[in-house]
């Protein structure tokens, strides 16, 4: 009679096996997942912050000086420049195209505050003062 009830329990016992196992396998597959997700993430951010880094505070400069006149090259590509003498050196500024400097008249004293753009060849006009004497 026990070896009958043996044989009629047997596919339970497999049963309740394999489901414990298949739990078991499945937290294992889940947990292997979350963690290859987090790192494929984590991964991820690290590179794209590399690529993309973010501005510095410490890229502004200004130039002071008796302003000479915004001009445009000559020759491609069309860039724009102005130029500041102070103390008897001129400093020529390659800059982007702005309307900032359209109402500066050459002669007067200005203080021209600009920002370095990385991987650019050209400075970005941020504000232009007129300084008195």
């Amino acid at each position: 009679m026990c070896t009958n009830m043996v044989r009629q329990l047997w596919p339970y016992a497999v049963a309740f096996f394999a489901a414990i196992f298949a739990f078991a396998k499945r937290k294992v597959i889940s947990a292997t997942l979350e963690k290859a997700k987090v790192s494929a993430s984590n991964k991820f951010w690290s590179w794209l912050s590399g690529k993309v880094a973010p501005t510095q505070k410490n890229n502004g400069r200004t130039y002071k000086g008796t302003f000479q006149g915004y001009f445009e090259y000559a020759n491609y590509p069309r860039e724009c420049y102005f130029e500041v003498i102070q103390d008897g050196v001129e400093t020529k500024v390659p800059v982007s195209r702005t309307n900032l400097l359209s109402g500066v008249q050459p002669g007067i004293l200005v203080e021209i505050d600009t920002e370095v753009v990385p991987g650019f060849k050209f400075e970005v006009i941020m504000r232009v003062r007129k300084r008195q004497h």
